[in-house]
C-alpha cells in the first residue's frame, strides 16, 4: 500500500467517525448554547475539535514521529 493511499484511508475513517459523533451528539443534545461572551451566535455541537487532535496524532504517528524516541515504535 502506498503512503498516499494510507493517508486517504485514515482520512476517510476519521471523517466517518466525526460524522457518526455529530449524529450522536445531536441525538443526546451535546450542544453549546451561546451567551454574551460566546464567539458564535447560534447553537453549535460540542466536541468536533477532538477529531483534529486525532488527525494530528495519526499523521505524526504514521510519519514516524515519536516524542519519546523509540518507546512508541
Amino acid at each position: 500500500m502506498t503512503i498516499n493511499m494510507k493517508y486517504i484511508i485514515i482520512f476517510i475513517i476519521l471523517l466517518t467517525a466525526e460524522m457518526i459523533y455529530f449524529r450522536i451528539s445531536d441525538k443526546f443534545n451535546i450542544i453549546d448554547k451561546p451567551n454574551e461572551r460566546s464567539p458564535h451566535s447560534s447553537i453549535v455541537l460540542r466536541g468536533g475539535g477532538l477529531f483534529s487532535y486525532c488527525r494530528c496524532g495519526f499523521g505524526a504517528r504514521s510519519s514516524g514521529f515519536s516524542i519519546c524516541g523509540s518507546c512508541l515504535r
